[in-house]
């Protein structure tokens, strides 16, 4: 199914007991009421609900989850995000998304109305 583009992620491969460190972390932040990862090849998915908080919030949060990943993890994995609001009195658009590609250090979002 992937080819060749899996080849060496037995020495950066990412085991329940660490999903679980990452989620319980991201989670620690007051603003998020739940975090949730899957895995499926070379790419992370990385989902975050809001308890309540803005773009700017999100992002942050994004962005400060990645120092959670190692550098060889964050070399060999792409990370994708998708955050969401559970507030609904907010008056901005959720849900958004943000990704990263192996390699790269900041997370590109999609536009979304400010």
């Amino acid at each position: 199914k992937y080819g060749n583009r899996l080849d060496g992620i037995e020495s950066v491969q990412i085991n329940n007991d660490r999903i679980t460190e990452i989620e319980k972390k991201i989670t620690e932040n007051e603003l998020v009421k739940s975090t949730e990862m899957d895995i499926r090849g070379k790419l992370i998915y990385v989902t975050i609900i809001l308890n309540n908080g803005t773009h700017t919030d999100s992002e942050s949060i994004a962005q400060t989850s990645l120092e959670l990943f190692s550098e060889e993890e964050k070399a060999f994995y792409d990370i994708q995000y998708i955050v969401d609001n559970k507030d609904d009195s907010t008056t901005e658009n959720f849900p958004i998304m943000g990704y990263i590609k192996a390699g790269n250090s900041v997370i590109k979002w999609t536009n979304y109305v400010q």
